[in-house]
């Protein structure tokens, strides 16, 4: 039986319904592994007032749900870059990770916050701490790749790069098949494969040699609908997720071609089904991930912390579990990254 490793990550969601990109909205709500999150979407934070609505609310879900049980706050909120730069107390309390929409039209000047809070016994190890920060820096010396390049690396080595189709997922029992094999060794039962091949929004990109799938990987795409001075707009986003790679073709750059062409099919939607961002939430103990999210002209929210020089790291402490490298705790810190409308053309047309 052929050996399969993750390229990118998996999370070990316990609850299928909870790998939703965008899981809660408001109210926050109790989620797994032992965490509160939510998406605030009955306004943008344009104002010192609803920056301290936020944080009551917070300090209200540490002190009143916080427990041996739930011992994670997280919730994402946008905000103006008028209040973010000046809400460095906030920030130093609450602050996890913030990256810009630029470039986004409708969200265009906003700001995605993750605001967050662990209790004593969820705290990040040290020497993993020191391996993250290893890991970023050594990603951020890379030069970014050119999307051509990219896919150009995978068929000189006679690999094809095929985005499926939803009629293919469907109906094709032996591709079926091969996805249900590819992704049952991470401990997926068949019908969790195949609710995601046959969601409509889902966006399933694949390499193979000779014929047989031996990479693949997801855009889960999601909306949210957040009240903007009155009127409601919509968010439109997509996760890269889910990724895989036989273990044999691991090294020749597949999942990096793969979630390129994730990226040129979400620039072929539609103008009303294009999202505004894509994201990834990255193993920071994964350097192979790290490095992945910068060939692909992702900008991580490490980045954006350091040039503002916000209060915050650009990490998601102690987030969630991820297979991959071994870590010293029960959950791993992670890396958000992300690239918008904008530069996902930019990028695909280069």
């Amino acid at each position: 039986m052929q050996k399969l490793e993750k390229e990118k990550q998996t999370i070990v969601e316990s609850n299928q319904a909870e790998t939703s990109s965008i899981g809660p909205t408001y109210p926050p709500q109790e989620s797994s592994f032992g965490r509160i999150k939510g998406f605030e979407v009955r306004f943008v934070v344009d104002s010192d007032e609803k920056l301290k609505e936020i944080e009551t609310m917070l300090e209200s879900l540490v002190k009143n749900k916080m427990n041996s049980e739930i011992t994670r706050v997280s919730y994402r909120f946008l905000c103006s870059r008028k209040v973010l730069r000046k809400s460095k107390k906030f920030l130093s309390k609450w602050g996890e990770a913030v990256f810009s929409l630029g470039g986004s039209e409708d969200f265009d000047g906003l700001y995605v916050v993750y605001a967050g809070q662990n209790s004593k016994q969820r705290r990040s190890d040290n020497s993993d701490m020191k391996k993250s920060s290893n890991n970023i820096e050594s990603a951020l010396r890379r030069p970014r790749k050119k999307f051509k390049e990219i896919i150009k690396r995978v068929e000189d080595q006679g690999y094809s790069i095929e985005s499926v189709s939803h009629t293919t997922r469907k109906i094709d029992s032996n591709f079926r098949s091969q996805m249900v094999s590819l992704y049952s060794r991470f401990g997926w039962s068949p019908e969790e494969v195949l609710d995601i091949l046959e969601n409509e929004t889902n966006i399933i990109v694949v390499a193979k040699k000779n014929g047989q799938v031996v990479s693949a990987g997801l855009a889960e795409r999601a909306s949210v609908n957040v009240n903007i001075d009155g009127k409601t707009k919509e968010l439109r986003i997509a996760e890269l997720t889910e990724a895989a790679t036989v273990s044999e073709h691991q090294g020749k750059g597949l999942y990096t071609a793969v979630a390129a062409t994730l990226l040129s099919s979400l620039d072929k939607l539609k103008l009303d089904e294009k999202v505004h961002v894509a994201f990834g939430e990255c193993n920071s103990l994964a350097a192979g991930v790290l490095k992945a999210a910068r060939d692909l002209n992702r900008t991580f929210a490490y980045e954006d912390s350091n040039k503002m020089r916000l209060p915050v790291k650009g990490m998601l402490t102690q987030h969630v579990p991820i297979d991959g490298p071994e870590r010293n705790t029960m959950y791993n810190d992670l890396y958000p990254s992300y690239i918008t409308r904008k530069n996902i053309k930019r990028f695909v047309n280069d």
